[in-house]
């Protein structure tokens, strides 16, 4: 039984492994925060220095949405 999982995981790892290689790689590095405030409330305030540091000189999206939670 131990013989049979170790095959089955060392299988799957493999897989794994592959799969990743075949994705494309990027030389860049990408970072998303997301916050649970209206966007003017987070922009420019005072409080939110760790977010404010990455707006002006990387990309900012600003058109994510989600559903609520009922």
């Amino acid at each position: 039984m131990l013989l049979t999982n170790l095959c089955l995981f060392s299988c799957q790892l493999f897989a794994a492994y592959a799969l990743a290689q075949s994705f494309l790689r990027s030389s860049h590095k990408w970072m998303t925060t997301e916050e649970s405030q209206i966007y003017n409330d987070v922009a420019g305030n005072s409080k939110l220095p760790s977010y404010n540091q990455f707006i002006h000189p990387s990309g900012l999206a600003t058109e994510f949405h989600a559903d609520q939670a009922d």
